[in-house]
């Protein structure tokens, strides 16, 4: 009897230690995957201008421009992350991609009465740590969504629009 108490310690340790290690290499994993270097694209140029409106209650915001060439087949560019804000990637012209992140966002949420209500965003947790001059723009390559950090971003001049 002493003999299988003995024997259910050892598996039970080594189970539990197993379990352990695997979890712990799971973690290493993931941060290290979580930004890539080999790109299926070649980004040729980057930069950001910010923009204020001529208008009141026009708003402000910064827009980062991604010139990008030679995309690989069943690429999909999803967002980008930039000066703790994240956006979707819209394509502007034939190799230009644009990420538009609004200052002071407002949103209209519905509460449980049904009442629409103005409330300011509360800044979600931003999943890198950041210079101000770069950025990170995820893709969906195959099933698979990969992250590709974008260093020595340019920032341009502020651009002012006129009041009409």
């Amino acid at each position: 009897m002493k003999f299988f108490n003995y024997l259910f310690i050892i598996t039970f340790v080594t189970i539990f230690f197993g379990l352990l290690s695997g979890c712990k290499s799971c973690d290493v994993n993931k941060s290290l995957s979580k930004v890539t270097t080999a790109i299926p694209f070649s980004i040729v140029k980057s930069y950001n201008q910010k923009w204020i409106s001529g208008v009141q209650g026009g708003g402000s915001g910064e827009d980062l421009y991604l010139e990008i060439n030679q995309i690989s087949e069943g690429v999909q560019l999803k967002k980008l992350y930039f000066r703790n804000k994240i956006t979707e990637v819209k394509k502007s012209k034939e190799s230009i991609y644009v990420g538009h992140f609004k200052t002071n966002e407002i949103r209209f949420v519905e509460d449980n009465a049904r009442q629409n209500e103005v409330i300011n965003l509360s800044p979600s947790e931003f999943p890198f740590q950041l210079k101000d001059n770069e950025g990170v723009l995820s893709y969906q390559y195959g099933h698979k969504i990969y992250y590709h950090k974008i260093a020595n971003i340019i920032e341009k001049e502020v651009m002012l629009y006129p009041i009409y």
